[in-house]
């Protein structure tokens, strides 16, 4: 959840609150941001969720390991900024610490490569992969496993042949790029035909944003082999994903 800020946005508690109630009146609402927000009442974090100008709801109690309690009417109501907030800005970072093997066709997640979305939450995503294969006709497929009621647009970039976008497919003499509107699965090859093991690892570039809907959960890399060999795909160590929250 993004967290909005404001300067110098103090006031008091127009009413008592109890240590349970999840709304609140502010005595003004002057200098106060938007909701999503994190305010301190005497000892206690809050997180706003809602605002209509004084009135404050949806309200989270007992943020930051603090402890919910009762305020009186009068209490200084001061926003802040918190731990939580903060690392609501940085992007989640994630990386395969080693090899994985697959020489199956059937997809399944990828134990390294996912981060964790909110309901109602828009994050943008890149997945780079390092992949190899020493079959001379080798090629991966790759796709998302989304929380319910997820929506998702993604591009492949790849310096080698790629299959499966809905998108037309862009190539510079060097590489190529596609993409969908849905996330479906598209294929990426591994290798030119040439004798096994011969090529350098693959480098493939996944990317795209995903609209969560009223679910939390995780989106999660899921890839398998695109077609049946003796020899395994292998997503390769140092694989990784970059994900940023956007809209919340």
């Amino acid at each position: 959840m993004i967290r909005q800020f404001a300067d110098r946005a103090v006031t008091t508690l127009n009413g008592a609150l109890s240590d349970s109630v999840t709304a609140f009146t502010l005595l003004s609402d002057t200098g106060f941001p938007a909701a999503p927000f994190d305010v301190k009442i005497d000892n206690e974090l809050l997180l706003v969720g809602a605002r209509a100008g004084t009135t404050c709801s949806s309200v989270s109690r007992a943020q930051g390991d603090t402890v919910a309690a009762a305020h009186d009417n009068g209490a200084t109501i001061r926003h802040v900024i918190t731990a939580a907030a903060l690392r609501g800005l940085l992007p989640v970072v994630r990386y395969k610490p080693s090899d994985t093997s697959r020489q199956t066709t059937s997809f399944s997640d990828d134990p390294d490569l996912f981060f964790p979305i909110g309901a109602n939450e828009i994050w943008q995503f890149t997945f780079v992969l390092f992949a190899s294969a020493q079959s001379t006709t080798p090629d991966i497929k790759v796709m998302l496993n989304l929380p319910a009621g997820a929506a998702v647009g993604v591009a492949v970039h790849s310096h080698r042949t790629i299959v499966g976008g809905t998108f037309p497919t862009v190539s510079n003499g060097e590489s190529q790029m596609t993409g969908n509107a849905t996330g479906a699965s598209i294929s990426c090859g591994l290798k030119q035909a040439a004798p096994a093991g011969s090529d350098p690892p693959s480098v493939i570039a996944y990317k795209g944003v995903v609209a969560n809907g009223g679910v939390a959960g995780n989106v999660t890399l899921q890839w398998a082999s695109s077609g049946s060999s003796a020899t395994p795909t292998v997503l390769l160590a140092n694989s990784h994903l970059v994900a940023r929250e956007i809209e919340s």
